[in-house]
């Protein structure tokens, strides 16, 4: 016997075989049961979803010899006919290649005739949008008015341009796209059944790719078994559909959550060298993206869309990320995306797509929906990065204690915020009196000017700063072009161990530090020379 290929063999031939069409099967077997019978149908949806497949199975159901039943007995005469295409009273009719009104024309005269021994005559007439406006006039008045006998089950995959005319004189069922996790199962138990080895997330990846077609799915699966060494892998999958893995998705999110440009562009490098599809990987970055922003949400989405695996990869990406940039980076690669589409440049448009959202950061706050969200983590913080001012513990000195926890986890938010983490993580961030300091360094000139140049992103700053300390407090920003010069001696720890301040203390007994404030003497080079200047004034107190 010749070889026939998995989606001829695996073919459903019952109502409860078919996948994913469960309201259209529901409608068919009530009409069945109840002995009603339209006489024309519509059947719609995309290539691959059982519309001729369906239309068979209730051919077969009309005309069991047992009698009009859901589930036909695939015994009798009648049954056996249809199953191998025998019957000349159930007829399948190409519409694009019968389009004329003269084929219409036949096929009219043909229905005045009795069936040879089947119950009805079905005429199944797949792509129907192919014919002629003359053949569908010619058509009309046999639809509206067949004879007893005689059912229609028209196909197609294109409805809006069918007549209304005809529409209108049928029963129409919409065959939807087949979900992954239907298409999965489903290539399960066939490989199950022929004892084929497979790995889950291969699977996915062809009902994926079948974009909700089970026959394209079917297709598929026979291209990778040729391909592979009895064993369906993600691997072999990946390479014969020239798909991109999983992995290069995932590190591809892992860089956008961590900034890292220039592994972005390593990685977008080494997918046009191996001859990748650009347009695929922005697709499929766009689609995890779109599930992320869900999850992130607690926005239930069909898990059945991915293996156990990959949702808690997923879960775990999530946590990298906050839902400001999620939705942003969504946004922004959409817009790429159709920018792709048209541009003779699509690559370029890519990595400048990329810059613009990943380090420029001016995308993110154009579109106003990137608030001031910070990513949740434990980060170590040394006290030698933390520069600020601390009152000498008095009777509020429980305040003091709240205001340098405060001041902490603002250092903490301002360098690991998420929109502002490239800016600030190297700045020296000082407290003084009610004055946030935030001095860059001489080689941080572009950083400095980005903030101080612009008032709203300044005010952005202030709103964190006094969400944190309080109301009253205020923010300066500082450029340090002597890259040092500019000092602050207002660290607890260095001015209570300087010889100098505990030789003042000792000599007044009794006396207190009230406060500390920052000196910037560009003469003042060390705190040595700072030390000297307070011996000489303690001398002249002494001498008057």
């Amino acid at each position: 016997m010749n070889y026939q290929v998995l989606s001829r063999r695996y073919r459903p031939k019952h109502f409860k075989d078919v996948i994913g069409q469960q309201a259209v099967v529901k409608v068919l077997t009530n009409a069945i049961a109840a002995k009603k019978i339209p006489h024309a149908f519509l059947f719609t949806g995309i290539r691959g979803t059982g519309k001729t497949t369906t239309a068979r199975i209730f051919a077969r159901a009309l005309n069991c010899k047992e009698g009009i039943r859901i589930e036909p007995c695939d015994k009798c005469e009648s049954c056996i006919e249809i199953l191998e295409g025998k019957s000349i009273d159930v007829m399948e009719i190409d519409g694009a290649s019968n389009t004329s009104v003269n084929d219409v024309r036949s096929l009219k005269e043909n229905t005045k005739y009795l069936p040879a021994h089947l119950r009805y005559k079905v005429y199944i007439i797949d792509e129907v949008h192919m014919l002629s406006n003359e053949a569908f006039n010619a058509l009309l008045k046999t639809l509206e008015e067949p004879p007893e006998y005689v059912v229609f089950i028209l196909a197609t995959t294109e409805p809006h341009k069918i007549p209304e005319t005809v529409l209108s004189r049928c029963i129409r069922l919409n065959f939807k796209r087949v979900e992954p996790g239907e298409i999965t199962k489903f290539l399960g138990l066939v490989l199950k059944s022929e004892g084929i080895e497979y790995e889950e997330n291969a699977l996915y990846m062809i009902a994926r790719q079948s974009e909700g077609s089970v026959r394209d799915s079917m297709s598929f699966l026979e291209l990778v078994l040729a391909y592979g060494d009895g064993k369906v892998t993600e691997k072999d999958v990946v390479k014969v559909l020239g798909l991109l893995s999983k992995e290069t998705i995932y590190d591809a999110l892992n860089y956008l959550s961590s900034k890292d440009l220039k592994n972005i562009m390593l990685l977008l490098d080494n997918i046009v060298r191996e001859g990748g599809d650009i347009f695929n990987f922005l697709e499929r970055l766009i689609f995890y993206l779109r599930h992320l922003v869900l999850y992130y949400l607690n926005i239930p989405f069909d898990r059945a869309e991915f293996s156990e695996n990959e949702i808690k990869q997923l879960e775990e990406i999530a946590k990298k990320y906050v839902k400001e940039e999620l939705i942003i980076y969504y946004q922004g690669l959409r817009q790429v995306l159709e920018q792709m589409r048209f541009s003779p440049y699509p690559m370029y448009d890519f990595e400048v797509g990329l810059l613009k959202m990943v380090y420029l950061k001016d995308f993110l706050e154009e579109t106003g929906s990137f608030g001031i969200a910070e990513k949740e983590k434990s980060i170590s913080i040394k006290d030698a990065s933390i520069e600020k001012t601390i009152g000498v513990p008095t009777e509020k000195g429980d305040k003091s204690s709240k205001t340098d926890t405060s001041f902490e986890k603002l250092i903490q938010t301002l360098k690991t915020s998420a929109k502002w983490k490239a800016y600030l993580e190297d700045v020296e961030i000082m407290l003084e009196d009610k004055l946030v300091k935030i001095v860059f360094q001489k080689n941080k000139r572009l950083f400095y000017e980005y903030f101080a140049d612009h008032e709203e992103r300044k005010k952005q700053v202030e709103k964190v700063v006094r969400t944190s300390l309080g109301k009253d407090y205020n923010v300066l920003f500082i450029y340090d072009e002597n890259n040092g010069d500019v000092k602050s001696f207002n660290s607890k720890e260095k001015i209570l161990n300087s010889p100098a301040i505990k030789k003042v203390m000792s000599a007044f007994i009794g006396s207190k530090i009230l406060s500390i404030k920052e000196v910037e003497r560009e003469s003042v080079s060390s705190i040595d020379t700072f030390e000297e200047q307070i011996i000489d004034e303690e001398r002249e107190a002494m001498d008057e």
